[in-house]
């Protein structure tokens, strides 16, 4: 066992463990690690590892040992040493052991207050043992997905109860039919938002491939647990569309599993797609019914009720700003057909909305429309595919930026640097283009005067 656990991970690793080991041991190997090693499976991104030594202590001595930037995590047990390396893993959490007041902290302990059984693991570096009291090394291999203390791990944290579903969609496991009753019964709605979106990321950021897999996730968002975390979507449980039985929420959580993962080039990542179907329709709620099931027909006070709606709930659940502007700027551009003109699609290329990831969405929400004939879904795949190359064709073909498609002239560039005109304004638009280039999101004044401060007082100023 001790040579499967190290042959997992590379000789850096391992040489890192040891350091610390030395410096602030014993080490508990636990978390993803852990399970990857012992499943045989690759490295994650971040290596979690548990110690008896206060959190204070550990920082001093790892400081005092060259390990320069070491922070407090985001949980308040933690510390956080980033790796600087490309190949994982890429971040080292360190925790201290939880316990009971009228208890020991013994690994033993620690490991009761943590979620699952399969994630209750812990592996003594470097030599062992293997500490598995709650037999978490059958659950894992089993693929079954308990609680560590079934409904007190709950009260404990009432944020496990998404932790479950995520654990059992993300290790293809059955969870315990019990559990996962007592977890859908939960109130999520003084859950902390941050923490809410954080796991919601992980979830939705899972293939859900299978037919297990979106039925699990189904029923976590028809449960009193899902109803009352996006209690905004939910209120589409009463709004049934015109021409068959589903609710706009049924058609809702249909259109984002009918999402297909955006390609190499597209400027959108799946989990982002997939919250803006969730928001797709959310201005329905306060209509009384689905303006209409096809594409294109939502009414202008449903288009505004969908932005408003849409950008409080991803204000509440603290999204960043370039995400929130990512999610819904597709959100607002829907009533786009999904064979467009060619003045609408250059139009849009402008604007650098997300393209293909509209058109992702668009036909994820016709896929979503139950009973529609093998002629109209042949049609609308082919539809879709001639969609997708006429985007990559006018991409390629689109000419590059000019220093008038900036979001700042040259008059306000000019009022920003404070200097007469001259050849380096030529240069520093340049400079301005070559850097939206890479991300077309920078186009923006806020982002631009940025980075024209950065050019100011770097030594690419030439006046």
């Amino acid at each position: 066992m001790t040579q499967s656990i190290c042959s997992g991970l590379s000789t850096f690793v391992c040489t890192i463990l040891d350091d610390l080991n030395r410096l602030i041991g014993p080490v508990h190997l636990v978390g993803e690690v852990l399970r990857r090693c012992l499943t045989g499976d690759d490295p994650p991104e971040d290596l979690d590892l548990l110690v008896s030594m206060p959190l204070t202590e550990c920082r001093q001595r790892l400081l005092k040992a060259g390990y320069e930037t070491v922070v407090m995590g985001k949980k308040h047990n933690s510390l956080l040493v980033p790796l600087k390396r490309n190949d994982r893993p890429r971040t080292i959490e360190i925790s201290t052991f939880r316990f009971r007041p009228d208890h020991e902290p013994t690994i033993e302990e620690a490991l009761r207050h943590r979620d699952v059984t399969a994630n209750a693991i812990a592996y003594l570096w470097s030599d062992g043992p293997l500490i598995d009291p709650f037999h978490g090394l059958r659950d894992l291999y089993s693929k079954q997905i308990r609680l560590v203390q079934g409904e007190a791990t709950i009260r404990e944290d009432p944020l496990r109860a998404l932790t479950l579903f995520r654990y059992a969609l993300n290790l293809g496991g059955v969870p315990d039919e019990l559990h996962l009753a007592q977890a859908e019964a939960v109130d999520a709605t003084d859950l902390a938002t941050d923490r809410l979106r954080a796991e919601l990321d992980q979830m939705l950021s899972l293939p859900l491939e299978n037919d297990r897999d979106r039925a699990l996730i189904t029923r976590l968002f028809n449960a009193p647990l899902g109803r009352t975390m996006l209690p905004e979507i939910a209120a589409l449980q009463t709004i049934t569309c015109p021409s068959n039985k589903d609710t706009a929420w049924q058609r809702t959580i249909k259109t984002m599993l009918a999402i297909t993962p955006p390609g190499e080039n597209e400027r959108i990542s799946m989990l982002d797609l997939r919250w803006g179907a969730m928001l797709h329709a959310i201005g329905r709620s306060n209509q009384g019914a689905c303006d209409h099931d096809e594409i294109g027909g939502r009414t202008k006070p449903c288009r505004e009720l969908t932005m408003r709606i849409g950008v409080g709930l991803l204000d509440r659940l603290q999204f960043s700003n370039r995400r929130k502007q990512r999610v819904i700027s597709l959100i607002q551009h829907l009533d786009v057909p999904l064979s467009p003109s060619e003045r609408t699609l250059r139009r849009l290329i402008k604007k650098n909305i997300p393209l293909e990831a509209l058109f992702r969405l668009l036909k994820a929400m016709q896929d979503a429309v139950p009973d529609r004939s093998d002629k109209k879904k042949k049609e609308s795949d082919e539809e879709f595919e001639r969609v997708m190359r006429r985007c990559k064709t006018l991409r390629s073909s689109d000419e590059q930026l000019r220093p008038r498609d900036l979001a700042l002239s040259g008059g306000e560039i000019l009022d920003i640097v404070r200097r007469s005109p001259g050849p380096w304004l030529g240069k520093l638009q340049q400079t301005l283009i070559n850097w939206v280039a890479e991300d077309p999101w920078r186009n923006n004044p806020g982002q631009l005067k940025g980075r024209i401060d950065e050019w100011i007082v770097s030594d690419e100023a030439e006046f």
